[in-house]
This record gives C-alpha cells, structure tokens and sequence, in this order.
C-alpha cells in the first residue's frame, strides 16, 4: 500500500495541465456547492457501505483460494495509489490548505479504511496459510531447507473458519462506520469548507 500511495504522488505530480485544468474545475465546482448530495442519507449510506464493502469482500472471499491470496496485495497497491493521488492533487489545487482539505474530506474515512483492508488481508493470510500448510503435512516433509521453511510457516496462528467470520462481521462494521462518516459528516464539512472559503 505504501509503494502505490508513492506511485499515486508521482503520478499526480506529473499531470500534464491538459488533465490537470479538468480535474481542477470539478473540485473546485463540487466545494463551491454546485454538485449535490442526491438522496436520502439511507440510499447514500448504503451506496457507499457497498462501495467500500465491495473492497473488503473480495479481500475476505479469495482466502478461500489459497493459491490466489497473493492477488490481495495489487488491490491494496492501487488502493495506496487512490490515497496518494488525491492528497497530492489536493495540495497542487489548494496550497497549504490542501493538506487540510485532504485530511478532512478523504483521508477522514479512511483513516477506518485502510486499517481495515489490511487487518482483512492479514488475517486472510493467514486463513489460507491454514489450508496450504496443514500442521500434519509439515511432519510428513523430509529433512533439508524446504522442511524448515514448511515448520516456519506451520509456527503461525492460523485462523479457523469461525474466526474468520468474526474478522468480517468486524470488517463490515468498520466499513458502515467509514460510510456513515462519508454521507453523514463529510457533506457538512464540504459545506463548511466551501462557505470559509478554504
């Protein structure tokens, strides 16, 4: 997550003003008021919980194919790379007022988010590490390297089906939390912002 939120910097950093222009005018449009928060908070609140839980969903699912967890990681990459790109064209937009801009209206939320998504594949890890490495194929290797890379792998906790259950009923709560901060603080932030003028 980390190298995608470095990418999403240097990406934002070398928009070219034939892209940057648009991008710019839409933000600015979206503070001043003119885009409105259409709907009912409920209809918004579950847009959003499906918008979020959609990412964690597919996070929790692919433990249960154990020789695709791996693909966890580029979803965490490009999820970095949405965080950096924003903040960064945030500050190029607005300044100094940008870093205030950012942390209220998008890194708000995903200060629940991002914890969120990793606790979901960490613990998806090690779901799947359950199901590759069974403690009774470990005993089964032979001697040499690969037998001890097997035990080394076979000493962590892996989570029983249950237990991976509680992490998504946890997952999906942290997510309603993140959406009931983005339909139901975030438009009064932006109307406060757009008012003040920051």
């Amino acid at each position: 997550m980390l190298m995608g939120a470095i990418c999403g910097v240097v990406y934002a950093l070398g928009l070219t003003q034939e892209k940057f222009g648009p991008l710019s005018d839409y933000i600015t449009m979206y503070f001043s008021g003119n885009t409105a928060f259409s709907g009912s908070g409920g209809e918004l609140f579950f847009e959003c919980f499906m918008k979020y839980g959609k990412t964690a969903a597919v996070l929790w699912i692919i433990a249960f194919i154990p020789q695709a967890i791996f693909l966890t990681l580029p979803l965490l990459f490009v999820k970095g790379m949405t965080l950096g790109f924003t903040a960064t064209f945030f500050v190029r937009l607005f300044g100094a007022s940008g870093i205030y801009n950012a942390i209220l209206l998008f890194l708000l939320q995903n200060i629940i988010l991002v914890p969120t998504y990793i606790f979901i594949t960490v613990s998806g890890f090690s779901f799947a590490i359950g199901k590759l490495l069974p403690a009774k194929a470990v005993h089964k290797t032979g001697k040499g390297l690969f037998a001890g890379i097997k035990s080394h792998f076979s000493q962590i906790s892996a989570l029983s089906i249950s237990e991976y259950t509680v992490v998504l009923i946890i997952g999906a709560a942290c997510v309603a939390l993140a959406g009931m901060i983005e339909v139901f603080i975030l438009p009064h932030l932006v109307n406060f912002l757009g008012r003040t003028g920051l």
